[in-house]
């Protein structure tokens, strides 16, 4: 049973620490409450004979609490709220401030050994007085905003906490008041109330200043990067929890403090580092620039007003970023858009580097390109066994032209991904697969053999867009032309096979003629040939009553610069002769073979 509570009058607003004495308790907090109509009395311990808990807000007079342990209700014991017995602040002295402060606080039943709270921070007691009562504490810095001052005492709990203080958040002044448009000025702001918990958040006209430090009366940060030009005035506003701050207009972005990085090359490396890349551009200091790539420090070996040479270091995986140029006293370069300053960290297949150190792949090998590798396919592979992309990425080096992998299977699985050009960035030199493999070969499963095997991952392969890829003649080509006149224009090139499709009879199938284009016509319309055509190929139009029928050959282009082809295994070869006679195309002829 529960017989008493101990003490057994305090705060209507809570939080005083009461025994509840009995016999039967669990002793465990675990299956222990105290209910307080509705309300919750946090039970802080619990023995087989008292349950302690802190009171919840209560109304002026009695409540009877009850304790549930064990699964078993004891009678309810009473407790009064009393209004006499409740703390009561009713100023704070100074109500505002910054930074660090003593204050005094006055009201009432405080109780022997007060403690007091602004916020949620302790403001340590230094002294009290009785008649009138009044408490002095030192309160830190707190960050700007307005608080609660709450008084506890252990006779009676807690005090109300409509009484406030303002810690005031106040941005004051900048400085550097101007910067480069690359961004990376190191911005100091001066003024009070400044989070040092949660980092506050500086913006920059609208872009995150990336903050390096915080104290409750300065902040730093590195000023974002700016896409405008001339110069461009910002309003610098700190904002946190409690509240923000605005320096209007107090940065400015100028183009006369702005380094400009134009260019880089070379604009590819292996993520093992070693590339010695030079950075052009204008504006950069004679000696103490410094040059990152994505974080990695790339080492200066000559440096000057409008060159840096470098020498990049190690990088964890593959990335493409702007490189980052510091120029002393005046922050980062900036970088046009179209990816001319651009590094990309990638492994390349014909560095040794790339395959540990102990040289590239040979004839035969299993290739396994896994999770977080991206290797850029620069050289012409040997046969390889096997190449399995497990969540890489394979690349065709899109400055190099005729690579061709060769392989006898290629399987792209769990994310992994082989790219010859995107949709949107063609691939526009030449570039073919090759597989090989034989009727007698041992098959993958699912898959068989001399395969491109794609199970969650990506396939791609853009070549260049040919809008046109096959059309009419506009005008019958003869015998012996070498120009051809095409019904709609194209864009093929000089060098590409095309077809020119038979207009003869039934038996003309041997008519259809296969040449290769020597220059096209600005227009797109007259494709010269390398050689002469051997057979005529209509377009005509003929009328018959209303209707008017087209007999025009087709025209269509062969080649592609992206092609995947199977190998020519000659073993397997076998060459067939040729009829006696010509094929005869009367049904009821008899043929010689």
């Amino acid at each position: 049973m529960a017989d008493s509570i101990s003490p057994d009058t305090g705060s209507t607003f809570g939080g005083q620490t009461v025994m509840i004495t009995g016999n039967g308790f669990s002793g465990s907090m675990e299956d222990t409450s105290v209910d307080v109509g509705g309300e919750t009395c946090v039970v802080t311990a619990v023995t087989a004979s008292t349950v302690t808990c802190v009171t919840p807000a209560g109304a002026d007079g009695s409540a009877e609490f009850v304790v549930t342990s064990n699964g078993v209700v004891f009678p309810a014991v009473t407790y009064t709220y009393s209004a006499a017995s409740t703390p009561t602040v009713t100023s704070v002295t100074p109500s505002t401030g910054t930074g660090a402060q003593s204050l005094t606080i006055s009201g009432s039943n405080f109780g022997a050994s007060p403690t007091v709270s602004i916020g949620e921070t302790d403001c340590s007691v230094t002294g009290t007085t009785s008649s009138p009562d009044t408490i002095s504490c030192d309160l830190p810095a707190v960050p700007g905003g307005e608080y609660a001052v709450v008084v506890s005492t252990s006779e009676y709990g807690l005090s109300n906490n409509d009484v406030t203080y303002t810690s005031e958040l106040t941005a004051a002044s900048i400085s550097p008041t101007s910067g480069s448009f690359g961004g990376g000025s190191l911005i100091t702001i001066t003024g009070t109330g400044f989070d040092t918990n949660v980092d506050p958040t500086v913006t920059v006209c609208t872009d995150e200043c990336s903050i390096e430090s915080v104290t409750d009366t300065e902040i730093t940060c590195l000023a974002p990067a700016n896409s405008g030009s001339g110069t461009e005035s910002c309003d610098v506003t700190v904002t946190q929890v409690s509240g923000a701050s605005v320096l209007a207009g107090s940065f400015t972005y100028d183009d006369a403090l702005t380094p400009q990085v134009t260019g880089v090359s070379p604009q590819r490396g292996g993520t093992g580092g070693g590339t010695s890349i030079t950075i052009t551009g204008t504006g950069f200091a004679a000696s103490g620039n410094k040059v990152m790539v994505d974080g990695s420090i790339c080492d200066i070996t000559a440096e000057s007003a409008t060159s840096i040479t470098c020498l990049t270091n190690s990088h964890a995986g593959c990335i493409e970023v702007p490189v980052t140029v510091e120029v002393p006293g005046q922050g980062y370069g900036q970088t046009p858009d179209d990816g001319s300053a651009n590094f990309y960290y990638i492994d390349r297949w014909n560095s040794i580097w790339t395959w540990g150190g102990t040289g590239t792949p040979l004839v035969g090998e299993l290739i396994h390109i896994t999770d977080g590798q991206t290797i850029l396919l620069d050289t012409s592979t040997p046969v390889l066994k096997m190449l399995l992309i497990d969540g890489g990425k394979l690349m065709y080096d899109r400055d190099a032209n005729g690579l061709n992998l060769q392989a006898e299977y290629i399987l792209i699985i769990n994310g992994g991904s082989l790219e010859i050009g995107t949709e949107d960035e063609r691939y526009t030199n030449d570039a073919s697969i090759t597989l090989h493999g034989n009727v007698r070969c041992t098959e993958l499963p699912i898959y068989g053999c001399k395969t491109i095997g794609v199970r969650d991952g990506t396939l791609d392969l853009h070549g260049e867009f040919i809008p046109m890829t096959w059309t009419y003649l506009a005008q019958t080509a003869a015998i012996g032309d070498t120009d051809i006149t095409l019904k709609n224009g194209v864009n093929w090139k000089p060098g590409s096979e095309i077809v020119v499709a038979t207009t003869g009879g039934r038996a003309s199938m041997g008519e259809s003629e296969k040449k290769v284009i020597d220059s096209v016509s600005a227009d797109g319309t007259v494709v010269t040939l390398t050689t002469p055509l051997k057979f005529e190929h209509l377009s005509i139009m003929q009328t018959f009553g209303s209707h008017d029928i087209e007999t025009r050959a087709e025209v269509g282009l062969l080649s592609r610069n992206i092609k995947i082809k199977g190998s020519v295994n000659e073993q397997f070869v076998t060459e067939i002769p040729a009829c006696e006679k010509p094929f005869v195309a009367n049904e009821e002829a008899t043929q010689s073979c």
